[in-house]
């Protein structure tokens, strides 16, 4: 989960890139939480249309779940609070890409309905973990779509159960 431009590109492979640009053009919206919508916002407008997903996210609608920004610039971002996201759901599929605090505290709340995680073979020992903090909780498998280097895409469904 931290700072994937430093390990991620040699897991990349066409498949997956194909893989994530449906996911995300399937959607309604991708939301970002605030940190990763400043990094986001400062990398993918000053990116060439031949960079991979440099058109995609830059033309997207991006919904930034934040309680300190006061403006969004980049292109088809609004700000919104967590208590939008279960009304826009209704929209169609969110799709939220990084943004660890975020997915930590919808997860919690019961907010997500599907968490799908790629999987590299890569432990790094350090830095951001995903469910860090979080009380146990069920998932449920719904897909697991093998990619080419060894990575795994899962989705999972969070279950009401807790252990």
């Amino acid at each position: 989960m931290a700072s994937p431009e430093t390990w991620f590109s040699p897991y990349f492979s066409e498949e997956l890139g194909d893989d994530l640009t449906r996911r995300l053009e399937a959607s309604y919206a991708m939301v970002l939480g605030r940190q990763t919508y400043s990094e986001f916002a400062e990398f993918w407008p000053k990116q060439s249309s031949d960079v991979p997903f440099a058109d995609l996210n830059n033309k997207v609608k991006k919904l930034v779940v934040s309680k300190t920004l006061n403006h969004a610039d980049w292109n088809n971002s609004t700000i919104v609070g967590v208590d939008n996201l279960t009304r826009l759901k209704s929209e169609g599929d969110l799709h939220i890409t990084g943004s660890a605090t975020l997915v930590r505290s919808l997860l919690g709340s019961r907010l997500l309905d599907e968490i799908t995680v790629v999987m590299c073979p890569l432990v790094l020992g350090e830095g951001k973990r995903l469910f860090d903090g979080l009380e146990k909780t069920g998932l449920e498998m719904v897909n697991a779509t093998p990619f080419p280097k060894g990575v795994q895409c899962l989705t999972y469904r969070a279950t009401l159960k807790s252990y």
